[in-house]
């Protein structure tokens, strides 16, 4: 259990003197609880409009302020070059229109001593103007209606995800998917039964995801995640225990679709577990490639490495350790009937995972530098060899 408590001393402007409401709230497993008792209409409404816990409130017009200290640190450098270059607005004021926008909370990165606006780059303000202007889907998402929701998840998610994500093969899913939805339209089906336990991960996903065209405030969001993870976890937890490949396969993708929800609700414990078990399944699978087909096999291939990394960075996390995990490389194979952006990405994956795996890129162990280029001479070969190996492709 991972409980963290938080204080609020919420001051009365008309009377400075008066005593002080002080909040209880903590965190237990990803929820918000509050300690503190309400026992009249004056402390719901005080509540109700807790401005000096406006981030952790699920009401509209939220601010999260972070203030980011180490100014050489990875993020902060990525989100200087996205601010300079137009793609990021650090103001609150580019998420502040619920009306506009997808997302009613807004993020502020502050950068000590640092002035950065996309008035820096022309064509940088140029284009974030033009992704400002987007306009987005109207999508009438109530749990009224599950069918409905889950159709539109599917298509926004092979819109925006399954391109740099190819995580899918296309034309085999939607196939499976039409099958599913014609049992709930002819049939009269539950979509939570009649929909395999993959297609409710995926709207797992969406539901917490940052997709631009989906108009739903957090409050929306956590609730349609919640509903189809709990229907999506029943049907994992039966698939679990059947031993066939395909089976196996599909529990293995459903886990990868869900480490996200499980790490924007802080459910630590549940992403370490699940994590472990996606690193059994990709061993075992591993054992019987022969009875996948070419594109199961593919499917493999990708989620195996998607597990692999993820797991990587959750036992970094919580163990501090990554001794004992030797990731390999992983040969991603590419389909033929894939759309060409998805086989671009692809081949960056390979490109790039070829790189990071490298023994000598791992250790970083300096030899020698060569004075003229001021790069440490096995490095400065291994990034010679990846070029090549680039070229040749």
């Amino acid at each position: 259990m991972h409980q963290q408590q938080y204080q609020l001393r919420e001051k009365t402007s008309a009377n400075p003197l008066k005593a002080q409401k002080e909040w209880q709230l903590s965190i237990i497993n990803g929820h918000l609880r509050l300690e503190t008792g309400i026992v009249s209409i004056k402390d719901l409404l005080q509540f109700a409009h807790p401005s000096p816990i406006r981030s952790l409130s699920a009401f509209d017009t939220t601010c999260v302020p972070f203030q980011i200290g180490n100014q050489l640190s990875f993020i902060a450098l990525t989100t200087k070059q996205l601010v300079k270059r137009g793609l990021y607005d650090s103001s609150s004021k580019t998420f502040s229109n619920a009306k506009n926008t997808y997302f009613t909370s807004s993020l502020s990165l502050e950068f000590p001593n640092t002035q950065l606006t996309s008035t820096l780059d022309p064509f940088g303000s140029m284009l974030s103007r033009n992704l400002r202007q987007i306009e987005c889907v109207p999508l009438a998402l109530t749990l009224d209606d599950p069918e409905n929701v889950i159709v539109k998840f599917i298509e926004q998610f092979l819109k925006c995800y399954q391109t740099s994500l190819p995580l899918l093969h296309e034309p085999t899913y939607m196939q499976y998917f039409k099958k599913c939805h014609d049992n709930v339209v002819r049939d009269n089906m539950d979509p939570a039964l009649a929909h395999g336990p993959v297609t409710l991960a995926i709207c797992t996903f969406m539901s917490i995801s940052c997709c631009h065209h989906l108009q739903l405030n957090l409050l929306q969001r956590r609730r349609l995640a919640e509903h189809f993870y709990e229907k999506c976890y029943t049907q994992l937890c039966d698939i679990l225990d059947d031993s066939r490949p395909c089976k196996q396969l599909e529990a293995l993708m459903t886990i990868n679709f869900l480490q996200k929800f499980f790490f924007m609700t802080l459910r630590l414990q549940n992403m370490h577990r699940m994590g472990s078990i996606a690193i059994l399944l990709v061993g075992e699978l591993g054992k019987v490639t022969k009875e996948l087909s070419q594109v199961e096999r593919a499917i493999l291939q990708r989620h195996a490495t998607y597990a692999s990394i993820f797991f990587a960075c959750v036992e970094y996390i919580s163990c501090k350790r990554m001794d004992d995990i030797h990731m390999t490389e992983v040969p991603l194979d590419i389909l033929p009937d894939e759309s060409e952006e998805s086989k671009n990405c692809l081949c960056v994956y390979v490109h790039s995972l070829r790189l990071v795996l490298n023994p000598t890129f791992k250790q970083m162990v300096v030899i020698g530098c060569d004075e003229t280029d001021m790069v440490p001479t096995p490095i400065y070969f291994l990034f010679l060899t990846f070029r090549n190996t680039l070229e040749e492709s």
